[in-house]
């Protein structure tokens, strides 16, 4: 899933693909701002992101409208129960619609799809496996740390005094950048 941009795109990713970006809102916790491409055949390539914490919108603007202004947005979300972050950001000039956010694990099962090798789908032509069969339909960025070291550590929930797992992700798990993803993904039709 892990790819390398500058040996997969050594001239960028093409700037005519649909572009993706989901925030999950911080504060004294991390902001987390993924950034996405789709190629033309909905494989899907997160390839930046910014991820820190911080009370002041201002940084945030700096670092982010280079990275929104060349592009084509297929839709830009964010998490809906911070409108004075989406309202602020509106102001600078940054639009965001609100993420889908309810029953959260349709929207994990969504990005199992992404993630889940298919025999049946083969790696796309920008890949170093070009051709070869069992390729997922979604990539990260070597560049995108952050989701990186979240996505392997995310889990089912424990029943407390048991080994019981609930149908819910467990909270004490680091999820910021993985929750920015799952905003995403809700963004793109089921895989198949």
């Amino acid at each position: 899933h892990v790819i390398r941009l500058n040996e997969c795109f050594p001239n960028g990713i093409p700037s005519n693909w649909n572009r993706l970006l989901a925030v999950d809102v911080g504060g004294s916790a991390p902001w987390a701002w993924e950034f996405a491409a789709v190629d033309h055949a909905g494989n899907v390539i997160v390839y930046d992101e910014i991820y820190a914490a911080g009370a002041l919108i201002e940084p945030f603007v700096r670092a982010a409208k280079p990275k929104i202004d060349p592009y084509r947005w297929q839709a830009k979300v964010i998490d809906y129960e911070n409108k004075s972050a989406a309202a602020e950001l509106q102001d600078r000039g940054i639009q965001f619609t609100n993420a889908q956010k309810q029953n959260k694990n349709d929207s994990v099962f969504r990005l199992n799809g992404y993630l889940h090798p298919n025999s049946e789908h083969a790696f796309p032509e920008w890949h170093p496996r070009a051709g070869k069969r069992g390729s997922p339909r979604l990539f990260v960025s070597s560049g995108n740390r952050h989701l990186r070291n979240e996505i392997p550590d995310q889990r089912w929930r424990k029943l407390q005094g048991n080994e019981t797992f609930e149908n819910e992700m467990d909270p004490n798990v680091v999820h910021h950048a993985v929750d920015s993803l799952l905003y995403l993904c809700r963004e793109l039709p089921r895989p198949t």
